[in-house]
């Protein structure tokens, strides 16, 4: 899982440093996002919801389609939180200043369980392969910036389903 991990991050590393190489002129290029996220999780024995960011990068290689990567992190009443990394591609249509969007990501989950009632051979920390699979909204405030009025994810990890609701801001390096 460390492995992939490291993966992911240099990837996104990647994603953001080649930005400087993008073509202003063409259609590709560098997407960043950062914003504010709730999940709430129907773990049997995780607190249920939390609250956190969202962060994510991406390379359009062509208009219409973003290879993108993404980190949430949502704190739970202590000492629980629900991590989510993902990698995937996102397609989407830009309609004049909105731009639509729908994606479907794999990575893994990881949750910090805190229940009192665990069973004695049940891990207080539990990480899943999962896939997630969503889509949202990008308002287009200018060339360059946008703000992402809402995106919904629903994950899922082998027995749990996760919902991820977020919004933030979009920084486009075409």
């Amino acid at each position: 899982m460390k492995a992939f991990t490291v993966l992911c991050v240099l990837a996104l590393c990647f994603l953001l440093l080649s930005s400087v190489y993008a073509d202003s002129e063409s259609e590709k290029g560098v997407e960043v996002f950062g914003g504010y996220t709730r999940v709430k999780s129907d773990d049997f024995c995780c607190a249920g919801q939390g609250s956190g960011y969202h962060l994510g990068g991406g390379y359009a290689p062509i208009r219409f389609l973003l290879l993108n990567a993404e980190y949430s992190y949502a704190d739970a009443p202590d000492p629980g939180y629900m991590r989510h990394l993902h990698a995937g591609p996102q397609v989407r249509v830009p309609l004049g200043i909105f731009w639509p969007f729908g994606r479907v990501m794999a990575g893994f989950t990881e949750h910090r369980l805190s229940c009192a009632n665990l069973p004695p051979d049940f891990p207080a920390l539990d990480r899943k392969f999962s896939v997630a699979f969503g889509g949202g909204v990008d308002l287009q405030v200018h060339r360059r910036v946008g703000l992402r009025l809402f995106v919904l994810d629903r994950i899922r990890a082998q027995d749990q389903w996760d919902l991820r609701a977020s919004f933030g801001v979009v920084f486009r390096l075409f």
